[in-house]
């Protein structure tokens, strides 16, 4: 563990583009069926740099879409909310 307590904020940025926004409406609908798995796949990583770490760069984001998108589905006091053991 650090020694810092640290709070990491991901921003919401992605939560107003109009192809999650589609995305979550297909969700909504049953369109797409049981959500079984995602993948993300970053197809344009930006300018190669040595400084950071891709992962830590980027994850939150994707992350970040996918908790915005399965929101929908699940209700604060619904059993069907995976929880770790």
């Amino acid at each position: 563990m650090s020694e810092f307590e640290v709070t990491v904020i991901v921003r919401v940025t992605f939560e107003f583009n109009a192809a999650v926004g589609a995305l979550q409406d297909y969700i909504e609908a049953g369109e797409l069926g049981d959500l079984l798995h995602f993948n993300a796949a970053r197809l344009n990583l930006g300018l190669y740099q040595t400084d950071i770490n891709v992962v830590w760069d980027l994850a939150p984001h994707d992350i970040s879409i996918m908790n915005f998108l399965l929101r929908s589905l699940w209700s604060d006091d619904s059993d069907d909310v995976p929880t770790r053991a």
